[in-house]
């Protein structure tokens, strides 16, 4: 406590100093605290996607191997299931829910006369709506009787960007293949919010599912199945046999549930994560050099007061261990610093939309703030902090109390 006395009395000799070096150190803080607190929200949003839909969705894709000069490539499109036998495989296994084929488009939209091109455009029939849980903010997904005619489900993004609101029940969105076709207009049955992280990985972007045009639309070439959470793998014996009956030993089936999918998203951010807490920790680094300089200084001040207490019995090692506590209160403090500016920036900006950088998938929502990265951060800063107090520590330690009383 005598220690923690005697430094803050030091500070209050010279503020001025000390804050602008707190402020220094708070920078490095500051951006270690933003990173750690993506990389920590990031790993409890996927764990808790993980925990919700991890056991009862699964991404299945058929394909054959082809041989060529460079290496062995995927087709697909020569092996698939049929709606037919996919929904006897229903009806018989109690452990598959539902499954819908995943039949992305890339089309043009109409809008009060003005054609759009839309990404995120899926072609499915209402097993859509009870294999992927979506979220309505209005309406909701067409149903099988529906499916005949030309009905259509958009995100709350496009509802936005087209309409500029999501009152948009009983609207209609032209489609055209290409700008010379003719349009095709769908009656929009429901708005729905942006899917789970989980849903994103296993699909892609999703912004408007409409009714299919086409009998290839019902192949099951690429699709999703639901499952119970218990049944999840014997629902994947139960695919794997059907897949070899149906499209004969040639076929590969490929078949991963949605916490394997989430994993291989983990390990894209993990990589680039460590490469930003890398950055941060040299920031924290280069934030603290100020320490070292003003420690440095700060004990030519103070030479002629070192002198004399060690000329009154303070031992070396209690005058290294001032200095040391000294420059870790200092960087304590702009490690406090910076954490309350990273809490003010987290709470006004989406600072987690960093992602969104490399693919809309990873427009995430706002992670808010994590203790562990609070803690990391601190942590962090007193490590770095004692790290640059110890030479003028060790500098203030070996001074010999003759000299010094006599600087």
């Amino acid at each position: 406590m005598e220690k923690l006395n005697f430094i803050f009395r030091t500070i209050k000799q010279k503020p001025l100093r000390f804050l602008l070096t707190a402020l220094q150190i708070s920078l490095g803080v500051l951006a270690a605290t933003l990173i750690f607190n993506i990389y920590f929200g990031f790993n409890k949003l996927t764990q808790r996607s993980a925990q919700s839909l991890g056991k009862e969705l699964l991404k299945v894709e058929i394909y054959s191997e082809f041989v060529y000069d460079n290496g062995v490539g995927r087709s697909m499109g020569n092996h698939f299931l049929s709606a037919e036998s996919m929904q006897e495989l229903i009806e018989n296994s109690p452990e598959i829910i539902s499954a819908t084929p995943i039949n992305s488009s890339f089309t043009m939209l109409v809008v009060d006369n003005m054609l759009y091109r839309a990404m995120g455009t899926y072609e499915a029939g209402a097993a859509f709506g009870k294999t992927i849980p979506l979220d309505f903010i209005v309406g909701s997904f067409y149903t099988e009787t529906e499916e005949d005619e030309c009905k259509t489900v958009i995100s709350e993004n496009m509802a936005l960007s087209l309409f500029g609101t999501t009152d948009v029940l009983g609207k209609t969105i032209g489609d055209k293949p290409f700008k010379e076709a003719p349009t095709t207009f769908y009656l929009i049955t429901g708005v729905f919010k942006k899917p789970p992280l989980v849903i994103n990985t296993m699909i892609g972007n999703m912004h408007m599912i409409y009714t299919p045009k086409y009998p290839s639309s019902n192949r099951f070439i690429n699709f999703i199945v639901r499952t119970t959470p218990e049944g999840q793998q014997k629902a994947i014996e139960d695919l794997k046999d059907l897949i070899f009956k149906e499209c004969g030993p040639e076929a590969i089936a490929d078949i991963k549930n949605a916490s394997e999918s989430l994993n291989e998203i983990r390990q894209f951010t993990d990589i680039f994560l460590k490469i930003l807490g890398v950055l941060a920790f040299f920031a924290v680094v280069v934030s603290s050099i100020g320490i070292l300089s003003i420690m440095l200084v700060n004990i030519l001040e103070r030479t002629r007061e070192i002198g004399i207490r060690r000329s009154l019995g303070t031992s070396q090692r209690a005058v290294f261990f001032q200095i040391l506590i000294e420059s870790m209160v200092l960087s304590l403090g702009g490690g406090i610093l910076g954490v309350i500016l990273a809490f003010i920036i987290t709470c006004l900006f989406n600072v987690s939309n960093i992602f969104a950088v490399f693919n809309e998938i990873f427009a995430l929502p706002n992670l808010g703030f994590n203790i562990e990265a609070v803690l990391v951060s601190l942590a962090l800063s007193c490590v770095v902090g004692g790290l640059f107090g110890i030479y003028p520590a060790y500098q203030a330690a070996k001074l010999p109390p003759v000299e010094a009383l006599q600087e």
